[in-house]
């Protein structure tokens, strides 16, 4: 409604920036939950949701600006020494200021001679800058946009429609094959 429209909203802070080596994240995510829809009638639908929160600390071993490695991970990542459960893929990364800094993408265990360590791993934000979204009328369009135009994540952080520090670092070019790229200044 026009209210609420007006109304002020908390914004998630967001970072194009990796954490720093050997800093602090946090990661959230929802392992083991479960979703059942039982359709009674055509009029009346229930849904379950058995939802198991989890959060998992660790310390950053290693940035990888470009990619990891040719075969699993071609993206820009980071390496933490903190235990991911199987489930937790897409989950929120945190840096030690409490900005989203990256998503779940993977992990392993292994076993060491003092016991089990753990080596996992988060995408980092900035590629996402590049992803085209179409806002649709329902959704709490600030003034500038419009909906039903499609605009990449980078025009809603340059408009403040989301709160991405760094952005302006962000930049896009093409490919030699002419498709669209994006990359992060590093300072």
């Amino acid at each position: 409604n026009d209210e609420t429209k007006h109304a002020a909203i908390k914004k998630l802070p967001i970072t194009v920036d990796p954490p720093v080596m050997g800093s602090e994240v946090t990661a959230l995510g929802y392992p083991e939950s479960k979703i059942q829809i039982f359709k009674n009638d055509s009029e009346m639908t229930h849904i379950m949701l058995n939802i198991k929160p989890t959060v998992s600390t660790g310390h950053v071993t290693e940035v990888h600006a470009s990619y990891r490695d040719l075969a699993m991970m071609r993206f820009p990542c980071f390496t933490i020494d903190a235990k991911f459960t199987a489930g937790m893929s897409g989950g929120a990364i945190f840096n030690d200021k409490k900005e989203l800094c990256g998503l779940v993408c993977s992990s392993f265990q292994e076993d060491d001679s003092q016991g089990k360590s753990y080596y996992s791993n988060g995408v980092s934000i900035w590629p996402s800058m590049i992803i085209p979204l179409s806002l649709i009328q329902d959704d709490c369009v600030p003034d500038g946009l419009e909906t039903g135009k499609t605009y990449k994540v980078f025009d809603l952080a340059r408009c403040g429609y989301l709160d991405v520090r760094g952005y302006e670092r962000i930049e896009f070019f093409k490919h030699e094959n002419g498709t669209d790229g994006v990359r992060r200044k590093h300072y």
